[in-house]
């Protein structure tokens, strides 16, 4: 019976790390909607890191799209220079 105290608690554990993790993100996307209308706070930082909280899946995807424009910046920065 110990163990199986322990299994439940670990999954609750886990559950109540989901959700403050969705809390955490949705309050930093919208410190990031924020910093896009204040020139003081960069919003673009904490709008990444609130959908990267929310679902990694989406935190992948930028991260390719990221590296594919860059790879694409400096293949015409690179070429102008020639």
């Amino acid at each position: 019976m110990k163990k199986r105290g322990k299994v439940i608690f670990k999954i609750r554990k886990h559950q109540i790390w989901e959700i403050t993790k969705k809390i955490l993100g949705v309050l930093l996307i919208l410190l990031g909607l924020t910093g896009l209308a204040l020139p003081i706070l960069p919003g673009w930082i904490f709008l990444i890191l609130g959908l990267g909280l929310i679902s990694d899946k989406y935190l992948k995807i930028l991260i390719k799209e990221t590296k594919d424009k860059w790879k694409k910046f400096r293949q015409r920065f690179k070429n102008q220079r020639k």
